[in-house]
């Protein structure tokens, strides 16, 4: 069993991608949405797979904060863990399951890589990067980012 542990930001795009890969590889998902995003981010999410014939039972989505977190990187019945957030929520997160020696996939709100090819045109790749890092960090930043656009 996998327990998915998701962000309030970009809930559903941040759920899906760990609780289907998940699921496609045949395990059974325990989802803890943020509780700012339960039903964006969990409460569909188990709604759309139920109506596409998922077995009841394979997907739980259980609410809570840190204490459900903490709950599931100790039970023994999940484990692995995979976790999208901050890195203070990350560092709890893979220090508890550490101690349980789970498996544990951090994605910490860092930046990742950008692989550029040779043919692109730089200008627009570096307008998307920039477009893409501020995309989800509220409209002061990007405003800072203004002279950065998303071209169509």
């Amino acid at each position: 069993m996998v327990g998915v542990i998701s962000p309030f930001n970009f809930p559903l795009v941040l759920s899906i991608r760990a609780i289907a890969a998940a699921l496609a590889l045949g395990n059974a998902v325990v989802h803890k949405p943020d509780s700012r995003a339960a039903v964006s981010g969990g409460i569909i999410i188990a709604r759309i797979f139920e109506d596409a014939g998922l077995p009841k039972g394979v997907l739980q989505v259980v609410p809570g904060g840190a204490a459900a977190d903490e709950a599931m990187c100790s039970d023994p019945n999940i484990a692995m863990i995979s976790f999208t957030g901050s890195a203070e929520g990350g560092s709890k997160v893979g220090e508890v399951a550490g101690r349980h020696l789970k498996k544990v996939q951090l994605e910490l709100g860092g930046k990742n890589s950008l692989i550029v090819l040779d043919d692109a045109d730089i200008d627009v790749a570096a307008s998307n990067a920039a477009w893409g890092a501020f995309l989800i960090r509220g409209r002061s930043a990007y405003r800072q980012a203004s002279c950065w656009r998303m071209p169509i």
